[in-house]
């Protein structure tokens, strides 16, 4: 998930590019949307953001529901 437009090009830039099919880039506000309503994942890989959140436990405590694994 990627809140900056920016970024999302990049990324699909490199989707592109690399001919990566198998992820899909999902445009949104980590304060606003429930991951449990995206499916499940295999694992969440979190870095550099949960500093940038106002009330980061918010996001955390979502990341049991939707994943076996996270990496913070």
């Amino acid at each position: 998930m990627e809140g900056r437009g920016a970024s999302l090009a990049r990324a699909r830039l490199a989707q592109r590019l690399f001919g990566i099919e198998n992820i899909e880039l999902i445009p949104g506000n980590l304060e606003e949307v429930r991951l449990a309503e995206l499916g499940r994942f295999d694992v969440i890989f979190c870095s550099g953001l949960l500093y940038r959140l106002p009330e980061p436990w918010r996001l955390v405590e979502q990341f049991a529901v939707v994943a076996p694994g996270v990496f913070l």
